[in-house]
């Protein structure tokens, strides 16, 4: 299933490949550098079907490691029977085959629970690997990684108030794997755009919401005599929804 969205994000692999070994300056693009990247060897711009294999693959993965950590006997066929219910029952079987990032936010909340309160449950290579994927996963949406800081906050405000508990959760490892997610994006993002940031080259999304919603659009009449704004000559003909702000011919 092609989303718009996806077409970006297979087709600026190759670019964004290039680009990290070949800077240039005029490098455009706006999706998830580190998603675009992670899927390419997966359909090397020939068919998407492998990246929709790698989807199920990290759900599999790490939802058994999680069955698992619960109760070992029979964590495989829990698993499965789990997965099956999921798949008829809700939206997973859907995400998995829209071939977004957006599937890698239930996984990344996974791990940071089994590297939080299971890590006594995984061995030093699954460890590594449910780092790699948290990595992976955070870096693949902004909101992945705005949600894994502020559960590493949730996280070490509870660890403040269950110090004396068995269960107190152990930060160190998954505060590693936020630091390295937030290096990774502020590095790639240096290297394309040619300053460090976490948000790249994104469109002004907020920006367009407040103004179709109209807080921005009336603060910006009220103000744009008083400001030096590049937006602000475009007062008198504001669109009235982010579609048209973000991506209709000529819009702003």
């Amino acid at each position: 299933l092609l989303f718009p969205d996806t077409l970006d994000y297979i087709a600026e692999g190759r670019p964004i490949l290039h680009a990290l070994f070949h800077a240039h300056p005029s490098f455009g693009a706006m999706r998830s550098a580190i998603y675009s990247l992670g899927i390419y060897p997966f359909h090397l711009n020939r068919t998407p079907w492998p990246i929709l294999a790698l989807h199920a693959g990290i759900i599999l993965y790490t939802v058994y490691l999680t069955v698992r950590s619960v109760r070992v006997r029979h964590a495989f066929t829990n698993t499965l029977f789990i997965l099956a219910v999921l798949s008829v029952t809700t939206s997973l079987s859907w995400y998995i085959t829209l071939l977004m990032p957006d599937i890698l936010g239930g996984p990344l909340y996974l791990a940071i629970y089994l590297l939080t309160f299971a890590c006594a449950t995984l061995s030093r290579t699954e460890q590594g690997i449910v780092a790699a994927l948290a990595i992976f996963c955070a870096t693949s949406h902004s909101t992945h990684l705005v949600i894994a800081i502020s559960l590493c906050i949730l996280l070490a405000t509870l660890k403040l108030l269950i110090l004396r508990s068995q269960r107190t959760p152990k930060l160190s490892l998954v505060a590693t794997v936020v630091v390295a997610a937030i290096l990774l994006q502020l590095s790639i993002n240096a290297r394309l755009f040619g300053h460090a940031s976490l948000d790249g080259n994104r469109p002004p999304y907020l920006e367009a919401r407040l103004i179709a919603d109209g807080p921005a659009r009336l603060y910006l009449q009220q103000h744009c005599a008083q400001l030096n704004w590049l937006l602000c000559r475009s007062v008198a003909n504001l669109p009235t929804d982010d579609d048209t702000f973000l991506w209709a011919d000529g819009g702003i």
